[in-house]
């Protein structure tokens, strides 16, 4: 008799033991949208997901990083643009000042653009660090130009001129690959057209905007950004609070969602982003501010970013399961980091997480089951609701190539805690050989992986 086995996790979510699963393969994508893109952002599960419906691991102020120099009073990462891109990083977050580079360093000077004075990347005293914007562009460019399978986004607090910018942008190479227009095409779309970066703007007025460069309320939210110590990220009595919007993204009412997580006290501590920056933080905060803002985070903005799990996060947000594609220029992903083994909250085609549960996931101990033998796999659910609850978790799939295992799952989850449940995979003797697809649902919530029978 085949049974199951329930163990007690405190808290959403971690990864089940050794890793895991391979997921299933994405709808082939036709030539309308990304004829040439066998993966998008490291996944081909990402080809059909749209811009705004994808999640990006994002650096705060992404050229403060000690890699270019810069005074450690400002420095809120540690490698430079290039390398951020190369490990993984898919959003920037650059603010803009006018500039005059001179025997001391640089200036914070007003503007427009005019002899000896031009666009800089600071982290608002430019005498403490600054790097051309046409400098920070060319790295940008130059990462899309040798990656033609990755989309980026670039969120600007921007202290200068519309005008300024697009000289630069024109400048640097990097107007090519802008984008422009609405946030709803698909990454593979993006990725057939050649305009693989999106850029948005805080500051720039309603009037002032253009399509490649909008005001991030006419396409979407943020959350506040105050937090000054780790609790108000971490506690989930917090959480709603913190999902708040600033006073000048409280208009917003896009899809596209900046969730700015990072301690701000006056130094950046690698010591909070170690702790905000892990993987059940992330992805816990993000399900708040799913429930409170009515979208899920479209950007993971964090200091630091090598530090705890973010890739992870995005990887269990964005619902993928397994590592990037092979060649991928990244130790992570657009949306996630490398390694599998984490389904994520229902997001995208897999449904919205309504009720009780707020997520649910499916893996396995090993990627393949040999015919006559049996491999153990688990199903995990959270709980958020006050109270303890009792689900049922339906598994289908795979049964007409010689699989058995029981149709159903009842599992007991504690109130706001996850709960896993193991059960067993039979393969018979005669069982075909090849991937088979399994999946675990949970009313609109749904969960999948693919094993592959030797």
């Amino acid at each position: 008799m085949q049974s199951s086995v329930i163990k007690a996790r405190p808290a959403f979510p971690r990864t089940v033991l050794l890793a895991v699963l391979v997921a299933c393969l994405a709808p082939a994508f036709t030539a309308s949208s990304a004829s040439a893109a066998t993966a998008c952002n490291g996944y081909a599960d990402l080809c059909d997901r749209p811009f705004n419906e994808t999640v990006f691991v994002g650096t705060h102020n992404s050229m403060a990083a000690d890699d270019y120099g810069w005074n450690a009073a400002v420095t809120t990462q540690t490698h430079t643009i290039s390398e951020q891109l190369r490990r993984g990083v898919r959003a920037l977050s650059l603010d803009v000042w006018y500039g005059k580079k001179d025997w001391l360093g640089v200036s914070n000077e007003n503007g427009p653009t005019r002899s000896g004075i031009e666009p800089y990347l600071c982290h608002t005293h430019c005498r403490l660090g600054a790097l051309r914007l046409e400098s920070g562009f060319r790295e940008v460019a130059s990462f899309l130009n040798a990656n033609p399978n990755e989309v980026l986004a670039i969120y600007f607090e921007d202290y200068v001129s519309v005008q300024d910018i697009r000289a630069v942008v024109e400048s640097s190479g990097l107007m090519p690959f802008v984008h422009s227009g609405p946030l709803t095409q698909t990454l593979g779309q993006m990725i057939a057209s050649g305009k693989r970066v999106v850029l948005i703007s805080q500051n720039v007025s309603e009037a002032n905007q253009t399509g490649w460069y909008p005001r991030l309320t006419s396409v979407g939210r943020d959350t506040d950004y105050d937090f000054n110590t780790t609790s108000k990220l971490t506690d989930q009595a917090n959480l709603a609070r913190s999902c708040q919007p600033t006073p000048w993204g409280a208009s917003g009412k896009g899809r596209f969602f900046v969730m700015q997580h990072f301690v701000t006290n006056l130094i950046a501590s690698r010591s909070s982003s170690r702790t905000v920056n892990a993987k059940d933080v992330l992805v816990r905060r993000a399900l708040a501010c799913r429930e409170a803002r009515g979208v899920l985070p479209s950007i993971l903005l964090v200091d630091y970013y090598e530090l705890g799990d973010v890739f992870g996060a995005a990887r269990a947000l964005n619902d993928l399961y397994e590592p990037p594609a092979p060649g991928t220029p990244t130790d992570g992903s657009g949306g996630g980091g490398a390694g599998g083994g984490d389904a994520g909250p229902g997001n995208g085609g897999n449904g919205e997480a309504s009720g009780p549960v707020g997520a649910l996931r499916i893996s396995a101990f090993a990627r393949s089951v040999k015919r006559g033998r049996a491999a153990q796999l688990s199903v995990e659910l959270y709980n958020r609701s006050t109270q303890a609850r009792t689900f049922t978790v339906k598994l289908q799939g795979g049964r007409g190539d010689g699989l058995s295992y029981r149709p159903t799952l009842k599992v007991r989850v504690p109130a706001q805690s996850t709960q896993e449940a193991q059960f067993v995979v039979r393969a018979r003797r005669d069982a075909s050989r090849g991937t088979v697809r399994l999946i675990a649902t949970h009313g609109k919530l749904s969960s999948r992986i693919s094993l592959v029978v030797r």
